[in-house]
């Protein structure tokens, strides 16, 4: 839980990157969101391939 927990956190934009790189629709965020920058992107996406195997 930890590993997942310490790139995604409570943050929308965050958890809806994972979404997406896992396949998932993520809809639309009925606040501002902010997305995550590109090296925390590129470790959601690590994160959420490692756990896909």
């Amino acid at each position: 839980m930890d590993r997942v927990v310490a790139p995604i956190g409570p943050s929308v934009g965050r958890i809806e990157h994972a979404l997406v790189a896992r396949g998932l629709p993520a809809g639309a965020a009925r606040m501002t969101v902010g997305h995550p920058g590109e090296r925390t992107a590129a470790e959601i996406e690590k994160l959420v391939a490692d756990l896909a195997d």
